[in-house]
């Protein structure tokens, strides 16, 4: 039992400490600024990765749809297939905002994902602590390892960075709290666990 617990302790510590150092970089050094992006931005890619609300986002959109909405009144498929091409720019930027509205919205789901499913996973961890001190151990041993596993994985690093910056900073930011939570949870059972601090 007690090489058992060391062994899944080792890992789940090695991956947690990993992740954490990963968030704490990205979350310092995320959207450092570059001299092209004066040159690769244009103004509607800007006011996306600066937007502050979902709101804003949806203000600018409908404002976009409108204008396309007007031009393409009454015009046949043809007509509007040139006027695509003539008012790309107008196009381009409903889709834009469009995609960032999805962005924000999936971003947003993700957030409330990983907090329902972290707090599970510290769920299943006291569950599973209360049952080994109360000499359950299989059982306890059976729940907390699950319980370590959705709280590593579900504070685990953001891959996708596009939209804008609010968003994903407060992702971010909640997997970087969560990661450090994970790591002092993962310290105390090392600290407390009777096993774990004999020697023989």
């Amino acid at each position: 039992m007690k090489a058992l617990k060391i062994t899944f302790l080792i890992i789940f510590m090695f991956v947690c400490l990993i992740q954490t150092v990963r968030h704490v970089y990205v979350r310092f050094n995320y959207d450092r600024p570059s001299v092209l992006n004066n040159y690769d931005e244009d103004q509607t890619d800007r006011y996306i990765k600066n937007s502050e609300s979902l709101e804003l986002l949806r203000v600018k959109f409908d404002s976009v749809n409108q204008a396309i909405k007007i031009i393409e009144k009454g015009k046949t498929s043809h007509e509007i297939d040139s006027l695509r091409r003539e008012n790309d720019k107008l196009y381009d930027a409903e889709y834009d905002y469009r995609s960032a509205i999805q962005n924000w919205e999936s971003k947003e789901e993700e957030l409330r994902e990983v907090i329902v499913f972290w707090l599970a996973g510290l769920f299943l961890l006291v569950l599973g602590a209360i049952l080994y001190y109360k000499n359950l151990k299989w059982l306890g041993i059976a729940l907390i390892i699950p319980g370590l596993t959705e709280m590593i994985w579900w504070s685990s690093p953001q891959m996708t960075s596009s939209g804008a910056t609010l968003e994903f900073l407060k992702l971010l930011s909640t997997k970087l709290i969560l990661s450090f939570i994970s790591l002092i949870t993962l310290a105390s059972i090392c600290m407390l666990d009777k096993d774990l601090k004999s020697q023989k």
